[in-house]
């Protein structure tokens, strides 16, 4: 028979949970932080991992902090972009995203940082596949002009979603790179038109590129070759 918790075991329960609750409501952070902190670990996996895991959650959460903005971090997968963290500054805007959220590639911060990095080959594949849906007028369905802006993607270092998926709403993304050069991730930020806007978004892209950056870094990324100084 299971045991009947006392009047004072859930009260003592309420007072713990009652705040963490409160914070992962806002901000996200809790969620995040027990993902990274008490995921499995593989078997053959040295305490790195968690230490990388945790070097992770401390960047993202540092430009949430920097940026006061929402901070998302994505993987490719299947030519879309799914996100695998997610943090909410306390009392920021509302963002209908989630862990495991999938993003498409053409018109997403995250997703335009990853799919500037395709090959020829693969976006042409992926627009014959399934094309690129247009949410709305500012959003790029022609192949051509979107070869155009992975290319300025690349040589800048930086994704703009400017109200490309959702009219009011801006994402500035940027690629994360591993030991080969490969770009394996992206982070952004997102919010609206009337706070990422002409007076603060050159010092938004900037801190988003130290962030990626500082994570390609922990990736093994070699400075020698480093694209973003090139940028």
């Amino acid at each position: 028979m299971a045991k009947t918790k006392s009047k004072r075991q859930q009260q003592l329960q309420d007072a713990v949970m009652i705040p963490v609750d409160w914070l992962e409501e806002r901000s996200g952070l809790v969620g995040g932080v027990k993902y990274f902190l008490f995921r499995k670990v593989p078997r053959d996996t040295s305490w790195f991992h968690t230490l990388g895991s945790a070097t992770l959650t401390a960047f993202l959460v540092q430009l949430m902090t920097q940026t006061k903005f929402t901070v998302h971090m994505g993987v490719l997968e299947q030519h879309e972009a799914v996100l695998v963290a997610k943090y909410n500054p306390p009392g920021g805007e509302s963002l209908a995203t989630w862990r495991g959220k999938r993003m498409e590639l053409h018109c997403t911060g995250v997703g335009k940082a990853l799919g500037a990095y395709l090959s020829e080959e693969e976006l042409e594949a992926l627009f014959k596949f399934r094309k690129f849906p247009r949410h709305n007028e500012n959003t790029i369905t022609s192949l051509r002009k979107l070869k155009d802006e992975f290319a300025h993607i690349r040589q800048k270092m930086c994704a703009m979603d400017d109200e490309e998926e959702e009219l009011g709403w801006r994402c500035i993304g940027a690629p994360i790179f591993d030991e080969t050069g490969s770009a394996v991730a992206a982070v952004s930020i997102s919010g609206s038109v009337h706070r990422i806007n002409a007076q603060n978004i050159n010092r938004l892209e900037t801190q988003i590129k130290a962030c990626a950056l500082n994570i390609s870094y922990a990736l093994g990324y070699l400075k020698d070759q480093d694209a973003y100084k090139r940028a």
